[in-house]
């Protein structure tokens, strides 16, 4: 059974997906995507949290089972609902806390997750 997990949009991270919604050729199809890469690592609890940007989120693997987090703007505490989607695998669920926080850092152009408790990816 899933949790409704939510995650909050940094500031610069919503600047950064203005951006890239702004330049998708299709931004029906355009999407983020949190999973648990555990490929080749020899057992489930040894893995990594990737934070993906998708220009076609139909390539997602098990797209069909996907569940859709809530965004939350981080200044503000309400929900965003004028961007893309920010799907998880439900078989994912398990190393994610139920209130993420999603950062982009310019300097790097790479994504930090996080949450109360833990440092997912920078």
């Amino acid at each position: 059974m899933s949790t409704n997990i939510q995650i909050d949009f940094k500031p610069a991270m919503l600047q950064w997906l203005r951006v890239k919604m702004a330049n998708a050729s299709n931004l029906e199809l355009a999407a983020l995507w949190v999973g648990y890469d555990n490929k080749d690592c020899g057992c489930s609890v040894n893995g990594v949290v990737v934070v993906q940007w998708m220009d076609n989120k139909h390539t997602l693997p098990d797209f069909d089972r996907l569940i859709t987090m809530e965004i939350i703007d981080s200044l503000n505490g309400l929900p965003i609902t004028n961007t893309v989607p920010v799907y998880y695998e439900p078989r994912s669920e398990w190393v994610l806390d139920p209130r993420l926080h999603l950062d982009y850092l310019p300097d790097t152009q790479r994504f930090r997750l996080t949450s109360d408790g833990q440092i997912f990816c920078s």
